[in-house]
């Protein structure tokens, strides 16, 4: 009988276990360099068409012209797009939404796919091609890097 309790105490835990999956990588898109942060609003989140959701928040003490951003599970680097897609202005200390309405970025899988099952994990790298309000006119575009890692909702 004391078996039988004991053993029924651990079959609990271990479901409990698997339900709060304990163990899984917290959300989280963290930028290699200073001066940009992500969230939404604390967690960056994917919709299952591979839609970003996200705030783009510039730390840095100039505004800033954001051209392009991409978000990828490939780990390979990437080069920005020939034509950019934005010309998002964010102030110093200011932020911009990134949505399906708004600014809107596809993360892709690995083949480039944006189709994504509810509930799964996403991990990958964020680009994110910007100028400094005063770099001079031909001055290159600066480019910053993030992990990312977010459930599918």
């Amino acid at each position: 009988m004391t078996y039988g309790w004991a053993l029924l105490v651990i079959v609990i835990a271990i479901g409990v276990l698997l339900i709060l999956n304990p163990f899984k990588a917290s959300q989280q898109c963290i930028f290699e360099g200073s001066g940009l942060a992500c969230n939404q609003p604390s967690n960056p989140i994917i919709g299952t068409g591979g839609v970003l959701y996200m705030t783009l928040t510039n730390g840095m003490q100039n505004s800033i012209l954001v051209k392009d951003v991409i978000c990828t599970a490939s780990r390979e680097p990437q080069t920005a797009p020939a034509t950019p897609m934005f010309a998002i202005n964010i102030t110093a200390q200011g932020s911009a939404q990134f949505n399906d309405t708004m600014n809107k970025v596809y993360c892709t899988d690995v083949n480039g796919g944006t189709s994504f099952t509810k509930g799964s994990d996403f991990s990958g790298k964020l680009w994110v091609w910007y100028k400094n309000k005063d770099d001079p006119s031909g001055y290159p575009d600066r480019q910053m890097t993030a992990n990312i890692v977010s459930k599918i909702e």
